[in-house]
């Protein structure tokens, strides 16, 4: 008897690098999975992007085929957010036999899953109007065709017209893109008018609020004591902010399983509303001048019941119930937690040490009771807050003054042991985040230094299976250039942990992805569908999903891109070195496109250092202009001044292994953290080296913390034992540091950075370039770039 296959589904989305995206992807995951569904992502990129990469990625939507997928969930607002409604239709029509879910962005006569941002955003602008009584309101704005951007500048502005409160345009920042330098900018601008009239400070999302928080702080003004901000999307980082952000909560994991059990009833035939609403809430924090719940309840007076002698005894089951009303009203646990013996246990336990001196029975549950919250995926932090509660009911019921003494003395012993148990679990996170940086710096190592398509197969068998991927495929298309045709031949299979022989897969239709019967049977799988394009279209990949974070895709779909375009010119080169002398124009040509590439590359690598520390963005490019104008002053060789420009473009690279927290934080490092960040120069090297640059840039970029007395790192080199080119990066390194806003300090400005050097000149720096850098900015013969 056969069994039926899995239903497979599709979804189109343009970003796996964003909480929002990434919410509802896992919650469409974990309700695919519980349905039995396989499911199919599709990571493209913005129909009508501002950068070309994301226009090369578009055709991956195209590889669409009825019977694979029988129907699709598709991020709609954040798809076509740059694209208008008639263009948008234009590019549905293709999947028109296919049942549909969009969401966020109502479809005429289709199914649209919205998230209804009123109430939430509502309650919001009630809170700070009439709980705060701020009336002086500035906003921080989202992208100009973004349904949900003009939504919430439309509830922002009736707000304050029903409450009779001015909105002043002046105070208004429209943002392109709702990222954390948006946020930046818009606080700069303000406080060109002035920032003494603000209250306030409204943002679209919690990204523009973090940003606008960060830069407040470096102003010197207090949030919320000065001016207070708030956001919206209540993003995983909003409660670790300096300030913690008071929010709207969208219904984000709702709407992915709404959209699951919505396309199931249309697969099936169902007749479906048009429009379907998911609604949104307020999360109170800090950053709007209120303080958290548990901060006020850890410290309230005890007056719900009476003490007298007697009642411990008398009244427990009074308190158990109580306990249990409050906890489950503040969905701290998940799970039929009260009905576990643990709980009774727990309960017991604390009575039971009351009465002992050796307080071990009491913390043994406790540490029980904190492995249960791990296992039903709640936070530490819930678990201090049900400490709270646990608490205020027990203290009630003290009899006698040794009895609260007691009590008190448990309750100190386990907010110590929960204290150590919560930074146990961040760095239990910490550690996490860690890996992924490391996977990802792994690979880049792998893969950079690739040089034909044999080695990079060999490195991806090799490197994916050891993060747990069982299957993945790579795919490219016969004929490249013509974009109407799909035809595709599998150039890698690796299923179950086999590599699959691909020679008879050599010419098939692209737009099932992958011949039918390579696709698992046995159980619903999840498969990422990216793109291999750089700058043209050139294939594409599945990968299996694994427990990888989701961004971790679209760094190998991008790391494999211009791998395949690197191997695809070095195989061009050593073809054509061996043609006639008349092919030597043609080998120029591409050895200009290499060297483009290169330069590619290098650009990569200095953004994608800039986009985990944003504090330090163009930091590289200043230290690269300034090197170069000391090295061309010094008469140093063209050869010598070309590598040490692009070693100051890729300098910091290795702070890549940096965790962000560690990049990004304010105030001082401690030791432990700082000698992480001192390990930097020799991760770059080691990502460096394996690449045939034609100067000594690895080298470089390892000694650029070397100090002429042999006191800086990593190697403690001496005098000449550095070379001129690391000489020369480290004055330029040094002065632009200093001359720049950091997290943990504003900037000391340039003249004190020229002063450092002078005092230094021989000691620490190079003479020589010490005394051209002086003439160069004090003769105005040049300026930082900003």
């Amino acid at each position: 008897m056969s069994t039926k296959s899995p239903k497979t589904i599709g979804v189109f989305v343009d970003w796996l690098e964003d909480n929002y995206q990434t919410q509802i992807l896992n919650s469409i995951f974990e309700a695919a999975q519980k349905k039995g569904l396989n499911v199919l992502v599709y990571e493209g990129g913005n129909l009508k992007p501002d950068r070309s990469i994301n226009q090369n990625r578009n055709f991956i939507y195209q590889l669409i085929s009825p019977e694979i997928l029988e129907g699709i969930i598709i991020f709609s607002a954040s798809l076509s957010y740059a694209m208008d409604s008639e263009n948008y239709l234009k590019f549905l029509k293709v999947f028109q036999t296919i049942p549909l879910i969009h969401l966020n962005k109502q479809i005429p006569g289709q199914t649209s899953i919205l998230l209804d941002n009123r109430p939430g955003f509502t309650a919001l602008m009630n809170h700070l109007i009439h709980d705060h009584g701020y009336k002086n309101f500035a906003f921080i704005g989202g992208p100009s065709l973004n349904f949900d951007a003009h939504e919430r500048l439309r509830i922002f502005k009736s707000s304050l017209d029903e409450n009779h409160l001015v909105y002043n345009p002046d105070y208004y920042y429209y943002s392109g893109k709702f990222i954390t330098s948006d946020g930046l900018s818009a606080v700069e601008q303000f406080s060109l008018i002035g920032l003494d009239w603000i209250d306030a400070i409204v943002c679209a999302n919690d990204y523009m609020a973090s940003g606008a928080i960060e830069a407040l702080i470096r102003m010197g003004i207090h949030v919320p004591g000065d001016i207070a901000v708030t956001g919206f999307d209540n993003a995983p980082f909003g409660d670790l902010l300096m300030s913690p952000l008071t929010t709207v909560s969208q219904s984000l994991g709702l709407q992915g399983e709404l959209a699951v059990d919505l396309l199931i009833k249309k697969m099936e035939g169902l007749k479906l509303e048009h429009e379907y609403l998911v609604g949104a809430d307020l999360v109170i924090r800090d950053s709007c001048g209120c303080f958290s719940a548990s901060s006020l309840e850890a410290g309230s007076n005890v007056d719900f019941f009476q003490p007298s002698p007697g009642l411990v005894l008398d009244q427990r089951e009074k308190i158990q119930q109580w306990i249990k009303n409050e906890v489950l009203a503040k969905k701290l646990i998940i799970g039929d937690f009260f009905n576990e013996p643990l709980w009774a246990q727990f309960f017991q336990a604390f009575f039971i040490n009351l009465d002992q001196s050796d307080g071990l029975i009491f913390l043994k549950t406790l540490s029980k009771l904190s492995f249960y919250f791990w296992q039903h995926h709640e936070s530490q932090l819930c678990l201090q807050e049900f400490i709270t509660i646990f608490r205020k009911a027990v203290m009630s019921v003290m009899d006698s003054p040794e009895s609260v003494r007691r009590a008190e003395a448990l309750f100190h012993q386990a907010r110590l042991w929960l204290s150590e148990r919560i930074k146990g679990f961040y760095s239990q996170d910490f550690s996490v985040k860690m890996n992924q940086d490391i996977w990802s710096g792994q690979l880049r190592e792998l893969l950079m230094a690739v040089a034909s398509h044999e080695e990079l197969k060999e490195r991806l068998v090799h490197f994916l299976p050891e993060i747990g991927m069982k299957s993945f495929f790579v795919a490219t298309f016969v004929n490249e250039d013509d974009e109407r045709d799909y035809s595709s031949q599998l150039y890698l299979a690796y299923k179950n942990d086999h590599v699959l022989d691909v020679s008879r897969f050599s010419n098939y239709d692209g737009a099932s992805l992958i011949p039918k019967e390579l696709f698992s049977a046995n159980a619903p799988y999840v498969y990422f569908v990216e793109a291999i394009s750089y700058p043209k279209r050139i294939g594409f990949a599945l990968f299996e999903k694994t427990n990888a974070e989701l961004n971790f895709y679209s760094v190998l779909q991008r790391l494999i891109s211009l791998v395949f375009k690197i191997t695809l010119l070095f195989q061009k080169v050593e073809d054509q070195t061996s043609s006639l002398e008349a092919q030597k124009k043609s080998l120029s040509e591409n050895l200009s496109n290499l060297r483009r590439v290169m330069s590619g590359f290098i650009q990569t690598m200095t953004l994608t250092v800039e986009m985990r520390d944003p504090y330090t963005a163009g930091h590289q490019r200043r230290v690269s202009d300034l090197a170069r104008a000391i090295a061309y002053k010094m008469g140093l060789d063209k050869e010598k001044i070309e590598g040490i420009r692009v070693a100051g473009l890729v300098h910091d690279l290795g702070k890549i292994y940096v965790p962000a927290e560690i990049l990004n934080k304010p105030g001082k490092l401690k030791d432990l953290e700082f000698n992480l960040i001192k390990i930097h120069p020799q991760v770059a090297y080691d990502i460096l080296k394996p690449i045939d640059f034609p100067w000594p840039i690895a080298d470089i970029v390892l000694q650029h913390h070397e100090k002429l007395n042999g006191q800086g790192y990593p190697q403690g080199l001496k005098g000449d034992e550095i070379c001129i080119e690391a000489r020369v990066l480290s004055v330029a390194d040094v002065v632009e540091a200093m001359a720049s806003h950091r997290p943990y300090r504003e900037s000391l400005g340039i003249d004190f950075a020229l002063e450092e050097i002078e005092k230094n000149k021989g000691i620490v720096f190079d003479e020589k370039a010490v005394d051209i850098c002086l003439d160069l900015f004090r003769n105005k013969e040049f300026e930082f770039k900003y």
